[in-house]
């Protein structure tokens, strides 16, 4: 059985590249490879190919790893097997990353999520994960095409591919064309000058490393801001955003900016899973409560959604309401309650504020 000694030494190989032999795994493929030219099979050969080029991509090398994805583009294309020529462009940017070789690496990323977009369009919308499984594909694709365009000192146009990638997900879950995405290269700005109000767009990358991406414009004619923020962890945010959902806070009173520092503005109300000791609290008082371990929460919350910049921004514009467009695990921040270090203030008190989902929609 022929090409059964093929499928074997693919199996094989895939236990050598969980182990991190990756010399061998390349000598297990390469017997793959010549079995499924010697038996005309295609897709094993597809599947060959894409293996000893993620081979030698852990080796480093690059170059080579890139030819062996080609190969497998090629193939893909003959059979018209449009998820594989996506994995492989995906892969192609990977090794173009790796060689900080951005632009490159960004055409490739974008080339690999139209590919995906057209599978995700074939697939059965009745078949659940099937469904799921593309979507997570294009998730990853576009992060990585945001990691690139980053890299490529090109924020405008990482925003947009954000922009399109989170359009796209809400249309289809809403019925609506996934292709009407707004592309204009000064889409922040115009949405800050439509609304009348300072925008934040945030999007999380965990590729190479974990990291939050800010954009922010106001509805003057000012350049919109762009911020990186170094995440420990996806789920290190994660968890510091559940914490700051347990003592949520809604400063309630007079909420005029022309208050003195140590007003009261009326009772910090903490809503969820609150002690009755922690849902008394004075706002004059808050620092010294009890609770304080816990409003340390939103101190560091806000000092990582609102830097430097971003915070300039907003004290320039103190009238205008905050359209704030979050992503990912950020749709369950509590904006409102979030806590300025500085000032000891509340963001609400400062900003009418309110969630969009994405700024096409």
């Amino acid at each position: 059985d022929v090409a059964g000694q093929g499928r074997a030494y693919g199996n094989l190989g895939s236990v050598f590249q969980s182990l991190g032999e990756y010399e061998k795994v390349i000598e297990l493929h390469e017997k793959s490879l010549a079995i499924c030219e010697q038996t005309g099979d295609l897709v094993g050969q597809s599947v060959a190919y894409g293996n000893l080029g993620n081979a030698h991509d852990n080796l480093g090398q690059y170059r080579t790893a890139i030819e062996l994805h080609e190969k497998k583009l090629a193939i893909c294309q003959q059979m018209g097997d449009l998820a594989g020529q996506g994995m492989a462009k995906h892969n192609i940017g990977s090794a173009f990353f790796e060689q900080a070789l951005y632009s490159d690496a960004a055409v490739a990323f974008e080339q690999a999520l139209c590919l995906q977009q057209a599978v995700l369009q074939e697939l059965d919308p009745n078949i659940a994960d099937t469904q799921l499984s593309s979507s997570e594909t294009i998730k990853d694709t576009a992060e990585c095409l945001q990691a690139a365009l980053v890299q490529a000192n090109q924020p405008g146009k990482a925003l947009l591919a954000a922009e399109a990638t989170r359009h796209q997900g809400l249309a289809r879950a809403f019925g609506l064309d996934p292709h009407s995405a707004l592309s204009s290269p000064t889409l922040l700005a115009d949405t800050a000058k439509l609304l009348g109000c300072s925008v934040l767009y945030y999007s999380i990358i965990t590729w190479p490393l974990p990291v939050l991406l800010i954009w922010a414009a106001g509805p003057d004619d000012a350049s919109p801001i762009f911020c990186q923020q170094p995440l420990d962890s996806n789920a290190a945010l994660a968890d510091l955003v559940n914490l700051t959902r347990m003592t949520s806070c809604v400063a309630r009173g007079n909420n005029s900016p022309e208050r003195g520092p140590t007003e009261d503005v009326g009772t910090v109300i903490i809503e969820t899973d609150a002690t009755p000791e922690q849902a008394a609290v004075v706002y004059g008082d808050r620092c010294k409560l009890q609770s304080a371990g816990h409003l340390q929460h939103l101190c560091t919350l806000h000092e990582l959604l609102f830097p430097r910049a971003v915070q300039s921004l907003l004290a320039n514009l103190p009238a205008a309401p905050l359209a704030i467009c979050a992503t990912d695990v950020l749709h369950r921040v509590p904006f409102a309650a979030l806590l300025n270090p500085t000032t000891s203030t509340f963001l609400i008190e400062h900003h009418p504020i309110v969630s969009v989902p994405s700024l096409a929609f």
